[in-house]
């Protein structure tokens, strides 16, 4: 199982909130527009977020 599929839900729901701004596509067109945000923003962000954890555990490694 893909952790990071994308439902069918989501994809509609997304598409739903594209159109209400004036913006009509595909569920297909959606699915890339969406997969390409994850590849290129979520990855981005988990990894700052980690390293951010990173850096405060070494300020005081007692968070742990």
């Amino acid at each position: 199982m893909d952790l990071l599929k994308i439902d069918q839900k989501r994809l509609e729901s997304i598409s739903s909130r594209l159109l209400e701004k004036g913006i009509n596509l595909s569920l297909e067109d959606v699915y890339e527009v969406a997969d390409l945000i994850k590849d290129e923003i979520l990855y981005w962000y988990v990894n700052r977020l980690i390293n951010q954890a990173e850096r405060i555990l070494d300020i005081d490694p007692g968070f742990t």
